[in-house]
């Protein structure tokens, strides 16, 4: 009852009113289970979130380092629920602008999701996404690039749905390629990504999005009138 009341409060940004009722549900399920239970891990896990909301980073850390250590006791070194931690520690990491840290912790949970859940499960393939974004403001291209062509690899062998989820990687690539000044590889993406959203009937907003964001790309190439072109196009598709 304690942790759902800190759930609420934390819902409602009273983090102030939170705080102790995390403590205190710790506390109490310290006692009734013991320190090295799941449970314990579970309200530890929530606090952590609490603490980021607070912008309390080294004690969210700290927080996050105590459910690991229980979840490996309770489940082993490779577990779901032990990457659950690890990523969370990677984003505490990256918060605090700590990226070669943030980068060994995805990395970790990376790797015991593909053994424990397989390389193509949605969970191993958000953090795989997380370590591109991470990799981009690093100015690690190379790595990044290669995580994108790893995903678009994985859903093109998928269907139906998987088609919006390799548009929206092609844009990601298309916007990797234009930090590295790199046009033609940029409209490659842009156009492989129109092609697909071209064929769903519901996207023609986000299709309008990204021949504005294309025409920008031409513009800044010095090719005006394709530019020009562009955006009269986009206006279309938007209408």
């Amino acid at each position: 009852m304690t942790t759902k009341l800190a759930d609420l409060y934390t819902s409602q940004i009273k983090l102030n009113e939170a705080e102790p009722l995390y403590r205190r549900a710790v506390t109490i399920l310290e006692k009734f289970f013991g320190p090295k239970d799941g449970e314990v891990a579970t309200a530890l896990m929530k606090f952590s979130e609490l603490q980021v909301l607070q912008s309390k980073f080294s004690e969210a850390e700290r927080t996050l380092w105590r459910a690991v250590q229980i979840r490996q006791h309770v489940h082993g070194q490779d577990h779901e629920e032990v990457a659950e931690c690890l990523e969370m520690l990677a984003d505490v990491q990256q918060k605090q602008e700590n990226s070669d840290q943030a980068e060994r912790l995805y990395q970790s949970a990376i790797s015991i999701r593909e053994k424990v859940l397989g390389s193509n499960h949605p969970l191993t393939a958000a953090t795989w996404g997380k370590l591109s974004k991470l990799y981009v403001i690093m100015e690690k291209y190379a790595e990044a690039e290669a995580i994108f062509l790893r995903l678009l690899s994985a859903k093109e062998k998928e269907e139906g749905t998987a088609k919006l989820d390799i548009a929206f990687l092609l844009e990601k690539l298309a916007d990797l390629y234009i930090i590295q000044q790199d046009t033609a590889k940029a409209e490659t993406q842009f156009e492989l990504a129109l092609e697909i959203l071209h064929e769903q009937t519901d996207q023609s907003d986000k299709s309008a999005d990204l021949m504005e964001k294309y025409s920008i790309l031409l513009e800044r190439a010095g090719r005006l009138e394709e530019s020009r072109k562009m955006i009269e196009r986009s206006r279309r598709t938007r209408t």
